[in-house]
């Protein structure tokens, strides 16, 4: 049965996991104030999403990525 929240890693060895209770507003807020410091460092203008950085998981205080 495949859930929704499963994921497999193909590799040497497999690996399958899945999220019981996921957070899904704290991911969301995460990711959100993930994404200020590529808003604030695009362009002036209207930027589509595609347009910016690559999301990433910040390991330093946003004010180092402004």
């Amino acid at each position: 049965m495949h859930h929704p929240l499963m994921r497999r890693i193909t590799s040497e060895p497999d690996t399958e996991f899945h999220v019981v209770k996921p957070a899904t507003v704290e991911y969301a807020c995460a990711t959100i104030v993930n994404r200020i410091p590529s808003l604030l460092n695009a362009p002036a203008g209207y930027v589509t999403s595609d347009q910016l950085d690559t999301l990433s998981y910040p390991t330093c205080p946003l004010e180092n990525y402004v």
